[in-house]
Protein backbone atom coordinates (compact mmCIF):
# COMPACT_ATOMS: atom_id res chain seq x y z
CA UNK A 1 0.00 0.00 0.00
CA UNK A 2 1.53 3.41 -1.33
CA UNK A 3 1.03 5.96 1.30
CA UNK A 4 1.80 9.76 2.52
CA UNK A 5 2.35 12.16 -0.51
CA UNK A 6 2.55 9.09 -2.71
CA UNK A 7 3.50 6.95 -0.68
CA UNK A 8 6.74 6.86 1.21
CA UNK A 9 8.51 8.21 -2.16
CA UNK A 10 10.79 9.86 -0.33
CA UNK A 11 10.99 7.97 2.93
CA UNK A 12 13.01 8.24 5.35
CA UNK A 13 12.62 4.98 7.19
CA UNK A 14 13.55 3.05 10.81
CA UNK A 15 12.46 0.06 11.83
CA UNK A 16 11.11 -1.14 15.44
CA UNK A 17 9.47 -4.05 16.43
CA UNK A 18 6.18 -3.74 17.70
CA UNK A 19 6.81 -4.35 21.65
CA UNK A 20 4.57 -5.77 24.54
CA UNK A 21 5.15 -3.37 27.02
CA UNK A 22 5.30 -3.89 31.18
CA UNK A 23 3.01 -0.90 32.29
CA UNK A 24 3.10 -0.47 35.94
CA UNK A 25 0.11 0.09 37.85
CA UNK A 26 -1.87 3.28 37.63
CA UNK A 27 -1.27 5.67 39.89
CA UNK A 28 -3.29 8.89 38.49
CA UNK A 29 -6.88 10.50 39.62
CA UNK A 30 -9.75 9.30 37.85
CA UNK A 31 -10.73 12.13 35.16
CA UNK A 32 -14.44 12.26 37.47
CA UNK A 33 -13.38 11.06 40.90
CA UNK A 34 -10.75 11.99 43.54
CA UNK A 35 -9.59 8.39 44.23
CA UNK A 36 -7.88 7.15 41.62
CA UNK A 37 -9.36 4.01 39.27
CA UNK A 38 -8.70 0.56 40.52
CA UNK A 39 -6.77 -1.68 37.83
CA UNK A 40 -8.28 -5.36 37.66
CA UNK A 41 -5.99 -7.35 39.36
CA UNK A 42 -2.76 -8.51 37.29
CA UNK A 43 -4.39 -11.78 35.89
CA UNK A 44 -4.88 -12.53 32.13
CA UNK A 45 -7.26 -10.40 31.15
CA UNK A 46 -10.12 -10.85 28.38
CA UNK A 47 -12.79 -9.42 26.72
CA UNK A 48 -15.55 -9.82 24.46
CA UNK A 49 -13.17 -10.91 21.92
CA UNK A 50 -9.90 -10.06 22.58
CA UNK A 51 -6.59 -11.00 25.31
CA UNK A 52 -5.48 -8.39 26.86
CA UNK A 53 -1.43 -7.74 26.85
CA UNK A 54 0.04 -8.92 30.19
CA UNK A 55 0.73 -5.72 32.04
CA UNK A 56 -1.06 -3.53 30.40
CA UNK A 57 -3.26 -1.24 32.95
CA UNK A 58 -7.19 -2.98 32.72
CA UNK A 59 -9.21 0.50 34.55
CA UNK A 60 -13.04 -1.63 33.77
CA UNK A 61 -14.08 -4.24 31.88
CA UNK A 62 -17.82 -4.55 31.70
CA UNK A 63 -20.02 -6.40 29.64
CA UNK A 64 -23.01 -5.47 27.59
CA UNK A 65 -26.35 -6.54 27.88
CA UNK A 66 -26.85 -9.86 26.90
CA UNK A 67 -28.39 -9.92 22.77
CA UNK A 68 -26.73 -6.35 22.69
CA UNK A 69 -24.96 -5.54 19.54
CA UNK A 70 -22.49 -2.47 19.40
CA UNK A 71 -22.83 -0.42 16.19
CA UNK A 72 -19.62 -0.70 14.04
CA UNK A 73 -19.25 2.58 12.78
CA UNK A 74 -20.04 4.16 15.92
CA UNK A 75 -16.84 4.78 18.89
CA UNK A 76 -17.91 5.35 22.18
CA UNK A 77 -19.16 8.94 23.22
CA UNK A 78 -17.33 10.06 26.65
CA UNK A 79 -19.58 12.47 27.62
CA UNK A 80 -19.83 14.61 30.91
CA UNK A 81 -16.87 16.09 30.02
CA UNK A 82 -15.46 12.48 29.98
CA UNK A 83 -17.70 11.35 33.27
CA UNK A 84 -19.70 8.95 31.74
CA UNK A 85 -18.69 6.56 28.43
CA UNK A 86 -21.76 5.92 26.10
CA UNK A 87 -22.36 3.61 23.68
CA UNK A 88 -24.59 2.82 21.18
CA UNK A 89 -25.98 -0.68 19.34
CA UNK A 90 -28.80 -2.87 18.91
CA UNK A 91 -30.26 -4.29 22.03
CA UNK A 92 -32.37 -7.40 20.24
CA UNK A 93 -33.50 -5.09 17.55
CA UNK A 94 -33.67 -1.95 19.60
CA UNK A 95 -31.64 0.98 19.14
CA UNK A 96 -30.34 1.72 22.08
CA UNK A 97 -27.95 4.03 23.91
CA UNK A 98 -25.93 2.98 27.50
CA UNK A 99 -24.09 5.04 29.68
CA UNK A 100 -21.69 4.10 32.63
CA UNK A 101 -19.94 6.54 34.75
CA UNK A 102 -19.02 6.35 38.59
CA UNK A 103 -15.94 4.90 40.38
CA UNK A 104 -14.52 2.23 37.53
CA UNK A 105 -17.58 3.06 34.89
CA UNK A 106 -19.66 0.46 37.19
CA UNK A 107 -23.05 2.47 37.27
CA UNK A 108 -24.73 1.64 34.09
CA UNK A 109 -27.98 2.98 32.53
CA UNK A 110 -30.21 3.54 29.25
CA UNK A 111 -29.74 7.28 28.16
CA UNK A 112 -31.69 6.89 25.14
CA UNK A 113 -33.60 3.90 23.16
CA UNK A 114 -36.21 3.45 20.38
CA UNK A 115 -39.84 4.70 21.00
CA UNK A 116 -38.75 8.11 23.29
CA UNK A 117 -40.12 11.65 22.55
CA UNK A 118 -43.52 11.00 21.92
CA UNK A 119 -42.71 8.72 18.60
CA UNK A 120 -44.00 5.71 20.27
CA UNK A 121 -42.92 3.62 17.43
CA UNK A 122 -39.83 5.94 16.47
CA UNK A 123 -36.45 4.60 15.97
CA UNK A 124 -33.17 6.15 16.77
CA UNK A 125 -31.49 7.26 13.62
CA UNK A 126 -28.56 9.22 14.68
CA UNK A 127 -27.00 10.77 17.69
CA UNK A 128 -24.80 13.49 18.82
CA UNK A 129 -23.47 15.25 21.72
CA UNK A 130 -23.49 18.76 22.77
CA UNK A 131 -20.01 20.80 22.68
CA UNK A 132 -20.04 20.62 26.35
CA UNK A 133 -20.64 17.01 26.15
CA UNK A 134 -23.62 17.47 28.89
CA UNK A 135 -26.38 17.21 26.51
CA UNK A 136 -27.18 14.12 23.81
CA UNK A 137 -29.46 15.15 20.87
CA UNK A 138 -30.82 12.19 18.90
CA UNK A 139 -33.24 11.99 16.26
CA UNK A 140 -36.18 9.60 16.13
CA UNK A 141 -37.81 8.46 12.99
CA UNK A 142 -41.80 7.28 13.31
CA UNK A 143 -42.30 5.90 9.70
CA UNK A 144 -45.86 4.75 10.87
CA UNK A 145 -46.81 8.46 11.70
CA UNK A 146 -44.38 10.04 8.74
CA UNK A 147 -42.39 12.44 11.14
CA UNK A 148 -39.03 13.02 12.72
CA UNK A 149 -38.87 14.03 16.23
CA UNK A 150 -35.34 15.83 17.29
CA UNK A 151 -35.31 14.65 21.29
CA UNK A 152 -32.95 16.11 24.00
CA UNK A 153 -31.59 14.89 27.52
CA UNK A 154 -29.49 16.41 29.86
CA UNK A 155 -27.52 14.08 30.82
CA UNK A 156 -26.30 15.82 33.83
CA UNK A 157 -29.81 15.28 35.51
CA UNK A 158 -32.07 11.84 36.01
CA UNK A 159 -35.16 12.76 33.82
CA UNK A 160 -36.23 11.35 30.45
CA UNK A 161 -35.67 12.81 27.03
CA UNK A 162 -37.92 15.47 25.54
CA UNK A 163 -38.72 16.27 22.00
CA UNK A 164 -38.47 19.98 21.01
CA UNK A 165 -39.02 19.76 17.80
CA UNK A 166 -41.14 17.65 14.68
CA UNK A 167 -40.80 17.38 11.38
CA UNK A 168 -43.93 15.54 9.31
CA UNK A 169 -42.23 13.96 6.26
CA UNK A 170 -41.05 11.01 4.76
CA UNK A 171 -37.84 11.15 5.25
CA UNK A 172 -34.87 8.87 4.32
CA UNK A 173 -31.89 11.28 5.80
CA UNK A 174 -31.93 12.26 8.94
CA UNK A 175 -28.82 13.60 10.29
CA UNK A 176 -27.71 15.33 13.70
CA UNK A 177 -24.96 18.42 14.46
CA UNK A 178 -24.51 20.94 17.03
CA UNK A 179 -23.83 24.64 15.44
CA UNK A 180 -23.08 25.80 19.05
CA UNK A 181 -23.87 24.91 22.56
CA UNK A 182 -27.68 25.66 22.17
CA UNK A 183 -28.54 24.88 18.35
CA UNK A 184 -29.25 21.72 17.00
CA UNK A 185 -28.21 21.08 13.53
CA UNK A 186 -31.05 18.52 11.54
CA UNK A 187 -30.17 17.59 7.97
CA UNK A 188 -32.94 16.11 6.06
CA UNK A 189 -33.85 14.71 2.91
CA UNK A 190 -37.05 13.69 1.84
CA UNK A 191 -37.27 9.30 0.54
CA UNK A 192 -37.65 9.25 -3.21
CA UNK A 193 -40.26 6.54 -2.23
CA UNK A 194 -42.46 7.15 0.86
CA UNK A 195 -44.13 4.27 2.60
CA UNK A 196 -48.05 3.66 2.58
CA UNK A 197 -49.66 6.29 4.35
CA UNK A 198 -50.41 5.23 8.23
CA UNK A 199 -54.50 4.17 9.37
CA UNK A 200 -56.39 6.75 10.11
CA UNK A 201 -56.52 7.27 14.01
CA UNK A 202 -59.66 7.11 15.83
CA UNK A 203 -61.18 10.61 17.71
CA UNK A 204 -59.53 9.52 21.01
CA UNK A 205 -56.58 9.04 19.43
CA UNK A 206 -56.63 12.34 17.80
CA UNK A 207 -57.57 13.91 21.03
CA UNK A 208 -54.56 11.67 22.68
CA UNK A 209 -52.12 12.76 20.27
CA UNK A 210 -52.83 16.44 20.41
CA UNK A 211 -52.46 16.36 24.12
CA UNK A 212 -48.50 14.78 23.75
CA UNK A 213 -47.75 17.18 21.57
CA UNK A 214 -49.28 20.28 22.44
CA UNK A 215 -45.89 21.70 23.75
CA UNK A 216 -43.75 20.58 20.80
CA UNK A 217 -42.74 23.04 17.85
CA UNK A 218 -44.29 20.97 14.81
CA UNK A 219 -43.23 21.80 11.24
CA UNK A 220 -46.22 20.71 9.06
CA UNK A 221 -44.99 19.35 5.82
CA UNK A 222 -41.73 20.03 6.38
CA UNK A 223 -39.10 20.84 3.45
CA UNK A 224 -35.71 18.58 3.03
CA UNK A 225 -32.96 20.77 4.20
CA UNK A 226 -30.59 21.80 6.70
CA UNK A 227 -32.70 23.19 10.24
CA UNK A 228 -31.11 25.05 12.70
CA UNK A 229 -32.92 24.18 15.97
CA UNK A 230 -32.25 26.90 18.87
CA UNK A 231 -33.07 25.24 21.74
CA UNK A 232 -32.04 28.03 24.57
CA UNK A 233 -35.55 29.23 25.61
CA UNK A 234 -38.34 29.29 23.11
CA UNK A 235 -37.39 26.46 20.84
CA UNK A 236 -36.92 28.10 16.96
CA UNK A 237 -36.49 26.32 13.65
CA UNK A 238 -34.99 27.91 10.91
CA UNK A 239 -34.00 26.37 7.37
CA UNK A 240 -31.09 27.26 5.66
CA UNK A 241 -31.13 27.90 2.39
CA UNK A 242 -28.45 25.44 0.32
CA UNK A 243 -29.09 24.82 -3.18
CA UNK A 244 -28.06 21.42 -2.54
CA UNK A 245 -29.42 17.42 -2.39
CA UNK A 246 -27.84 16.39 1.28
CA UNK A 247 -27.00 13.64 2.88
CA UNK A 248 -25.49 12.12 6.21
CA UNK A 249 -22.94 15.22 7.35
CA UNK A 250 -19.93 14.82 9.24
CA UNK A 251 -19.27 18.57 11.09
CA UNK A 252 -16.00 20.22 11.57
CA UNK A 253 -14.73 21.15 14.99
CA UNK A 254 -16.16 24.19 15.11
CA UNK A 255 -19.15 23.84 13.29
CA UNK A 256 -18.40 25.93 10.47
CA UNK A 257 -18.08 23.44 8.00
CA UNK A 258 -19.71 19.96 7.24
CA UNK A 259 -19.09 17.05 4.53
CA UNK A 260 -21.95 15.20 3.25
CA UNK A 261 -20.69 11.73 2.69
CA UNK A 262 -22.96 10.99 0.11
CA UNK A 263 -24.73 7.75 -1.07
CA UNK A 264 -26.84 6.33 -3.97
CA UNK A 265 -29.27 9.64 -4.10
CA UNK A 266 -26.55 12.12 -3.54
CA UNK A 267 -22.75 12.97 -4.32
CA UNK A 268 -20.49 13.80 -1.27
CA UNK A 269 -20.84 17.45 -0.63
CA UNK A 270 -19.19 20.39 1.22
CA UNK A 271 -21.71 22.67 2.55
CA UNK A 272 -20.72 26.32 4.86
CA UNK A 273 -23.90 26.96 6.33
CA UNK A 274 -23.02 30.43 7.65
CA UNK A 275 -22.23 31.62 3.87
CA UNK A 276 -25.36 29.68 2.46
CA UNK A 277 -23.26 27.74 0.18
CA UNK A 278 -22.69 24.00 -0.73
CA UNK A 279 -20.10 22.75 -2.91
CA UNK A 280 -19.91 18.89 -4.70
CA UNK A 281 -16.69 17.03 -3.53
CA UNK A 282 -14.66 15.06 -6.33
CA UNK A 283 -15.26 11.79 -4.87
CA UNK A 284 -17.15 8.89 -5.24
CA UNK A 285 -19.87 8.15 -2.49
CA UNK A 286 -20.38 6.96 -0.27
CA UNK A 287 -16.86 8.09 1.99
CA UNK A 288 -16.26 7.73 5.59
CA UNK A 289 -14.97 11.18 7.19
CA UNK A 290 -12.26 9.51 9.44
CA UNK A 291 -10.69 13.27 11.08
CA UNK A 292 -10.88 16.77 11.12
CA UNK A 293 -7.72 19.12 11.26
CA UNK A 294 -7.67 20.79 14.59
CA UNK A 295 -9.01 24.20 12.11
CA UNK A 296 -11.48 22.40 10.80
CA UNK A 297 -10.26 23.18 7.48
CA UNK A 298 -9.24 19.87 6.29
CA UNK A 299 -10.55 16.74 6.46
CA UNK A 300 -9.42 13.07 6.30
CA UNK A 301 -11.76 10.48 4.52
CA UNK A 302 -11.42 7.63 2.72
CA UNK A 303 -13.18 6.48 -0.58
CA UNK A 304 -13.50 3.12 -2.26
CA UNK A 305 -12.51 3.79 -5.82
CA UNK A 306 -14.62 2.53 -9.11
CA UNK A 307 -11.41 -0.41 -8.70
CA UNK A 308 -12.91 -1.44 -5.89
CA UNK A 309 -9.54 -0.10 -3.97
CA UNK A 310 -10.00 1.64 -0.65
CA UNK A 311 -8.24 4.68 0.11
CA UNK A 312 -7.32 7.68 2.26
CA UNK A 313 -7.05 11.26 1.17
CA UNK A 314 -6.61 14.68 2.52
CA UNK A 315 -9.28 17.53 1.41
CA UNK A 316 -8.33 21.21 2.08
CA UNK A 317 -11.77 23.09 2.16
CA UNK A 318 -10.19 26.31 1.60
CA UNK A 319 -8.70 25.85 -2.04
CA UNK A 320 -10.18 22.52 -2.89
CA UNK A 321 -7.48 20.56 -3.16
CA UNK A 322 -7.12 16.88 -2.55
CA UNK A 323 -4.08 14.93 -1.58
CA UNK A 324 -3.52 11.44 -1.58
CA UNK A 325 -2.81 10.10 2.12
CA UNK A 326 -2.43 5.94 1.88
CA UNK A 327 -4.18 3.34 -0.54
CA UNK A 328 -5.62 0.37 1.01
CA UNK A 329 -6.15 1.38 4.54
CA UNK A 330 -8.93 2.78 6.89
CA UNK A 331 -6.84 4.48 9.34
CA UNK A 332 -5.23 8.05 9.35
CA UNK A 333 -5.51 10.84 11.45
CA UNK A 334 -4.28 14.50 11.47
CA UNK A 335 -1.45 14.71 14.56
CA UNK A 336 -1.90 17.95 17.00
CA UNK A 337 1.60 19.45 14.68
CA UNK A 338 -0.57 19.23 11.78
CA UNK A 339 1.12 16.60 10.23
CA UNK A 340 -0.76 13.26 9.01
CA UNK A 341 -0.19 10.00 10.55
CA UNK A 342 -1.74 6.36 8.58
CA UNK A 343 -1.14 3.00 8.71
CA UNK A 344 0.26 1.57 5.78
CA UNK A 345 2.64 -0.15 3.47
CA UNK A 346 5.48 1.72 1.88
CA UNK A 347 5.93 -0.70 -1.37
CA UNK A 348 1.87 -0.80 -2.10
CA UNK A 349 0.48 0.84 -4.63
CA UNK A 350 -3.02 0.36 -5.89
CA UNK A 351 -2.17 -1.99 -9.29
CA UNK A 352 -0.31 -4.20 -6.39
CA UNK A 353 -3.34 -4.10 -4.32
CA UNK A 354 -5.79 -5.13 -6.69
CA UNK A 355 -3.79 -8.30 -8.08
CA UNK A 356 -1.80 -9.70 -4.98
CA UNK A 357 -3.55 -10.91 -1.60
CA UNK A 358 0.41 -11.73 -0.44
CA UNK A 359 1.48 -10.91 3.19
CA UNK A 360 3.22 -7.84 3.47
CA UNK A 361 4.52 -5.85 6.37
CA UNK A 362 2.25 -3.46 8.44
CA UNK A 363 4.16 0.00 8.80
CA UNK A 364 2.94 3.66 9.74
CA UNK A 365 3.77 6.59 8.06
CA UNK A 366 4.50 10.40 9.23
CA UNK A 367 4.31 13.19 6.97
CA UNK A 368 3.78 16.91 6.63
CA UNK A 369 2.48 17.15 3.32
CA UNK A 370 5.79 17.90 1.30
CA UNK A 371 7.07 14.64 0.52
CA UNK A 372 9.26 13.65 3.33
CA UNK A 373 8.00 10.67 5.10
CA UNK A 374 9.07 8.72 8.33
CA UNK A 375 8.27 5.22 8.63
CA UNK A 376 8.06 2.69 11.00
CA UNK A 377 7.35 -1.07 10.91
CA UNK A 378 4.69 -2.70 13.29
CA UNK A 379 6.60 -5.86 13.38
CA UNK A 380 3.77 -7.86 11.84
CA UNK A 381 2.37 -9.43 8.72
CA UNK A 382 -1.01 -8.05 6.93
CA UNK A 383 -2.59 -7.94 3.47
CA UNK A 384 -3.92 -5.05 1.61
CA UNK A 385 -7.63 -6.48 2.93
CA UNK A 386 -6.73 -6.34 6.38
CA UNK A 387 -5.26 -2.31 5.68
CA UNK A 388 -8.22 -1.26 4.48
CA UNK A 389 -10.51 -3.01 7.03
CA UNK A 390 -8.33 -1.01 10.06
CA UNK A 391 -9.39 1.82 11.70
CA UNK A 392 -7.46 4.45 14.20
CA UNK A 393 -8.62 7.51 16.84
CA UNK A 394 -5.55 10.14 17.90
CA UNK A 395 -5.47 12.44 21.22
CA UNK A 396 -4.52 15.69 20.59
CA UNK A 397 -4.91 16.21 24.03
CA UNK A 398 -2.38 13.04 24.52
CA UNK A 399 -0.66 12.60 21.40
CA UNK A 400 -1.24 9.39 20.98
CA UNK A 401 -3.27 7.40 18.37
CA UNK A 402 -4.91 3.71 18.82
CA UNK A 403 -5.57 1.18 16.21
CA UNK A 404 -7.76 -1.71 15.50
CA UNK A 405 -5.57 -3.78 12.47
CA UNK A 406 -5.37 -6.65 11.28
CA UNK A 407 -3.05 -9.83 10.98
CA UNK A 408 -2.22 -12.03 8.78
CA UNK A 409 -0.90 -14.57 11.38
CA UNK A 410 -3.40 -17.54 12.56
CA UNK A 411 -5.86 -16.55 9.67
CA UNK A 412 -5.99 -13.22 10.63
CA UNK A 413 -5.72 -11.68 14.24
CA UNK A 414 -7.54 -8.83 15.32
CA UNK A 415 -4.60 -6.53 17.12
CA UNK A 416 -5.24 -3.08 19.22
CA UNK A 417 -2.37 -0.83 18.95
CA UNK A 418 -0.88 2.11 20.57
CA UNK A 419 1.37 4.52 19.04
CA UNK A 420 3.26 7.50 20.58
CA UNK A 421 4.34 9.53 17.68
CA UNK A 422 6.85 11.61 19.69
CA UNK A 423 8.47 8.75 20.84
CA UNK A 424 8.08 6.42 18.10
CA UNK A 425 6.83 3.29 20.50
CA UNK A 426 4.27 0.75 19.43
CA UNK A 427 2.01 -1.04 22.19
CA UNK A 428 -0.10 -3.69 21.55
CA UNK A 429 -2.09 -3.84 24.28
CA UNK A 430 -5.26 -6.86 22.94
CA UNK A 431 -5.18 -9.04 20.42
CA UNK A 432 -7.72 -11.73 19.29
CA UNK A 433 -10.24 -13.42 16.32
CA UNK A 434 -11.76 -10.77 14.30
CA UNK A 435 -15.15 -11.70 15.48
CA UNK A 436 -18.21 -8.81 15.33
CA UNK A 437 -16.65 -5.35 15.65
CA UNK A 438 -14.14 -3.78 17.31
CA UNK A 439 -14.20 0.51 17.98
CA UNK A 440 -12.39 2.79 20.29
CA UNK A 441 -12.05 6.14 21.45
CA UNK A 442 -9.69 8.50 23.66
CA UNK A 443 -10.88 10.33 26.92
CA UNK A 444 -11.02 14.18 26.53
CA UNK A 445 -7.77 14.22 28.39
CA UNK A 446 -6.22 11.44 26.06
CA UNK A 447 -5.42 8.99 28.78
CA UNK A 448 -7.94 6.53 29.23
CA UNK A 449 -8.69 4.35 25.53
CA UNK A 450 -12.73 2.95 25.65
CA UNK A 451 -12.55 -0.26 23.50
CA UNK A 452 -15.87 -1.37 22.59
CA UNK A 453 -16.05 -5.55 21.04
CA UNK A 454 -17.97 -8.15 20.03
CA UNK A 455 -21.17 -8.91 18.59
CA UNK A 456 -25.03 -9.96 19.97
CA UNK A 457 -23.29 -13.25 21.40
CA UNK A 458 -21.06 -11.75 23.68
CA UNK A 459 -19.87 -8.08 23.62
CA UNK A 460 -17.90 -5.63 26.08
CA UNK A 461 -16.67 -1.84 27.03
CA UNK A 462 -13.00 -2.15 28.23
CA UNK A 463 -10.96 0.96 29.80
CA UNK A 464 -7.52 0.93 29.54
CA UNK A 465 -4.89 3.38 30.93
CA UNK A 466 -2.72 4.98 27.74
CA UNK A 467 0.42 2.30 27.97
CA UNK A 468 3.38 4.90 27.20
CA UNK A 469 1.59 7.50 29.88
CA UNK A 470 1.53 3.80 32.57
CA UNK A 471 5.40 3.29 31.22
CA UNK A 472 6.21 7.35 32.38
CA UNK A 473 5.47 7.23 36.05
Amino acid sequence: MVLLDYLFSMKTSFSTACALILATICASCSIFSREKPKPLPKAPVRTATLEVTPGITVLARLKLPPGFQPFAQTPPMWLEEGKEIAVLGLNNGRTMVLGFSGPGWQSGRVIAEDGEGGAVNGTIVDAAPSRDSLMLAYAVQDRNEHRVEVVVRDLISQGDGHAVSTFDGDFDVASLGWTDGFTIALALRNNPQPSAPAAQPTPAQDEQNASEESAVPRTPSSSPGLYLIGINGAVTAELVSLKCTLSPLRWSPQSRYAIGTGDANAPPIVVDWRANKCQRLNARAPIQVIDWSSDGNSCLYTEVGIDGQEAVYSYNIADGSTRLVAVSSGAAAYLATGETLALGNSQLSFKRASVSTAPLLAEIGRSAGQGEVQANSLGFMTTPEMLAASSMSYSRTGDMAAMVAYGADMGGTRKILVYAPATRNAFMIAWGAPRGVACLSWSPQGRYLAVVDGDAAESSLTIFEAPEKTQQR
